[in-house]
């Protein structure tokens, strides 16, 4: 067994460099308040432990970085979803309108007659509008180019939705 160290004028670290002495200005009872252990005595002060300032800087702007990065992609996501929702309605807008006002053909004084071809606009709500417009085909007389669009306004640019749907009979088309 080692014998005790004295503490009289000298300071005994845990390091190899073995015993110094105390600074002259220091008395042995400031350097007992000081004692970490009956052995050790603290002799100059630690650094403390923290971040410095350019390390919180460097942190805070490659998070921020990292937010700004997710944050676009939400609102890249939000507005697909955005589009899908006005598509969707969209279909479903043009499934009323073709509810609603139905292409049909009927007999009328021994002839057919195409009812509903032309629609006006018509407003749903949440600013989608149905409209109908038909066109005979240039290249056949009895071909009817029938086209339902529903339209509709988002942040100042119009989006449209269209079906197209050809029409063929043998008998003169009346009331266009």
């Amino acid at each position: 067994m080692n014998p005790r160290p004295k503490i009289q004028g000298v300071c005994i670290t845990g390091r190899r460099e073995g015993l110094r002495p105390f600074p002259p200005y220091r008395t042995l009872e400031s350097v007992g308040r000081e004692r970490l252990s009956p052995n050790i005595v603290r002799t100059k002060p630690s650094r403390r432990a923290g971040l410095t300032l350019i390390e919180v800087l460097l942190a805070l702007a490659i998070l921020g970085a990292a937010a700004g990065v997710l944050m676009a992609a939400a609102s890249r996501c939000l507005a697909v979803v955005k589009v899908a929702k006005n598509y969707y309605e969209a279909r479903r807008i043009l499934d009323i309108g073709e509810i609603e006002h139905p292409l049909l053909v009927v007999k009328e004084l021994g002839k057919d007659k195409a009812v509903n071809l032309d629609v006006s606009p018509i407003q749903y709500p949440k600013g989608f509008t149905f409209t109908r417009v038909s066109e005979r085909s240039g290249a056949h007389k009895d071909l009817m180019i029938v086209r339902d669009r529903v339209s509709w306004a988002t942040r100042g640019k119009d989006s449209y939705e269209e079906v197209t749907t050809y029409l063929y009979y043998t008998n003169e088309v009346s009331d266009l």
